[in-house]
């Protein structure tokens, strides 16, 4: 069992969807570093975001929306900040919408919270 490394945000260190509105490529950048923490009851786990990718709006073909909206990638296409989870490999990805409503933009997030690095916060069993 780990302890954690740092304290869980507070409630004025959290992102806002105003966050998310800007270019994806700079919101890629200026997520880096950033925690991402779950909470549910008085339990709480999280990571530090140490990877990103921008998915742009047109001729991205690694991206989602690349072929249009589809009921699994619609959360990419909605305002920003929504969240579009989603299996792949027996792993979930979690992307972040960009920019604005119908464009299709998102940044995928890769997290610091697998078995040979340290969580910010919660604990390994």
């Amino acid at each position: 069992m780990r302890k954690p490394i740092e304290k869980i945000p507070t409630v004025p260190d959290r992102l806002t969807r105003a966050s998310f509105e800007g270019a994806t490529e700079s919101v890629a950048k200026w997520l880096l570093g950033k925690a991402l923490v779950c909470k549910q009851g008085r339990s709480s786990l999280g990571g530090i975001i140490v990877e990103t990718e921008a998915y742009l709006k047109k001729g991205d073909p690694a991206s989602h929306s690349f072929r249009g909206q589809t009921p699994r990638n619609a959360a990419m296409f909605l305002r920003a900040g929504m969240l579009y989870v989603y299996s792949i490999h027996a792993k979930y990805c979690l992307n972040v919408s960009t920019e604005n409503d119908g464009e299709g933009c998102a940044v995928q997030t890769c997290l610091l919270t697998h078995p040979v690095t340290t969580p910010i916060s919660g604990s390994e069993t």
